[in-house]
């Protein structure tokens, strides 16, 4: 289970400092995130073995290395007072070398390096969440271990943003880019320091989880999903549950090794981005909204085809406003898509972003026209409204974390391979 909201107030350091101690919570943007019980005593020896390495290679020079809970205050000014500042973190460990930033209230401004261990309960909020809020501060370096996969993702910032990570095998000696003193390097992590993370030795000597053979596919619920069950079947996958008759968010299959998440569609691509999933399946049209930064989409699967169109009340049009070059206004959610369409064709137009019922746009007076995905158009005429103007066909892409395929190519080539040899 992810970190809970508290509500949906905005809050501040200023509330924060009022809330009781026996709860914690982190602040991201004005939004309160209840943190989850206190990590297992692996993540807390690995944090702790880290931090003591750490401060072993500071010795001698400035900077000093903390551990969670601490708080950092993260302000866009660092001038701002308590009600101006809306993020508060608990990083597991942290490196601040500018003496200047630290209070006895904690950290006030962004640390040089950050450390989050991740846990099953953390894994969307550091991976995703907390990214964006260290990336918005400007902190340095910031690294996520996985302990169970014995994986380490480094990020490290330009001067404007976190360039791709470095994904590296939790093993030997990493080099930290920020420390004062020049270059410096972790010392080896040793498997007997942390025996509960379950690891052995391969043939090469090198650390090997057994976690690394696990597999973790994204789908949605509804027409994916089932189209989805035969292309699986043939890699010799098959869910133990139906999400529809299920309130499970993770569900297993007949293999120990493969499970699946189940998702909002719009989500798949961001799960499997940031390696919350190794794969999954998703539309094309989500795919363009998305951006497809991070992703390997090695095979159009041919399913839950549709076409995306432009569509308009019957009586109304559209060739004769384009023509004369009037100014629409489009209902739609796929803003990427619409903006590249009519920018291409030099028509002018006001998007306005709507999440569902893009029919009634046109019949309420909010708009013009439509950008929706049309299957049999039964809906269309139901309304109304008829297509105009065809987009572009859309079907459904296998993507894949590159991450994830380098590393695991061994347990995840299989499946491509089999699914790619079942579709239609």
């Amino acid at each position: 289970m992810g970190y809970a909201l508290r509500d949906e107030h905005y809050y501040t350091y200023a509330d924060y400092c009022t809330w009781p101690e026996d709860v914690r919570y982190e602040l991201i943007d004005g939004a309160a995130f209840m943190m989850a019980p206190a990590p297992s005593v692996n993540h807390q020896t690995m944090a702790f073995e880290i931090g003591r390495q750490i401060r072993n290679l500071l010795e001698g020079h400035p900077g000093r290395v903390l551990l969670a809970p601490v708080d950092v205050l993260l302000a866009r000014d660092d001038s701002a007072n308590d009600d101006a500042v809306d993020t508060v973190v608990q990083p597991d460990a942290l490196v601040v070398c500018d003496p200047h930033k630290v209070t006895q209230r904690g950290i006030r401004g962004a640390p040089d390096w950050v450390l989050e261990v991740i846990s099953p309960a953390s894994a969307s909020h550091d991976q995703i969440i907390k990214l964006a809020a260290y990336e918005r501060a400007g902190v340095r370096e910031y690294w996520l271990i996985h302990p169970t996969d014995r994986v380490l993702t480094i990020y490290r910032y330009d001067g404007n943003a976190y360039g791709r990570p470095q994904i590296v095998a939790l093993v030997g000696e990493t080099p930290i880019d920020v420390l004062p003193g020049g270059e410096r390097s972790m010392g080896t992590y040793r498997g007997q320091a942390f025996g509960g993370l379950n690891t052995a030795i391969s043939d090469g000597g090198k650390v090997k989880s057994a976690a690394m053979n696990q597999i973790t596919i994204a789908l949605s619920k509804g027409r994916i999903f089932e189209e989805t069950l035969p292309l699986l079947a043939a890699a010799g996958i098959v869910p133990a549950e139906d999400p529809e008759k299920s309130r499970k968010l993770i569900i297993g299959t007949n293999r120990d090794d493969v499970r699946v998440v189940i998702v909002r569609a719009s989500d798949v691509p961001t799960y499997v981005q940031y390696g919350a999933a190794d794969m999954g399946i998703a539309g094309k049209d989500v795919l363009i909204e998305h951006g497809g930064a991070g992703l390997y989409q090695p095979l159009d699967l041919n399913i839950a085809k549709c076409r995306m169109c432009v569509a308009a009340p019957a009586g109304f049009d559209y060739a004769a406003a384009v023509r004369r070059g009037a100014r629409l206004r489009i209902a739609t959610k796929y803003i990427t898509t619409a903006r590249e369409h009519f920018a291409a064709k030099g028509v002018h137009v006001d998007l306005i972003k709507l999440y569902g019922s893009m029919e009634l746009a046109p019949l309420a007076g909010l708009a013009e026209a439509i950008v929706d995905l049309v299957s049999s158009g039964s809906t269309l005429k139901a309304n109304n409204l008829v297509e105009v103007e065809e987009i572009m066909n859309i079907s459904s892409r296998l993507v894949v974390n590159q991450a994830s395929l380098k590393m695991k190519r061994e347990v995840l080539q299989p499946v491509i391979d089999a699914i790619g040899g079942a579709i239609q």
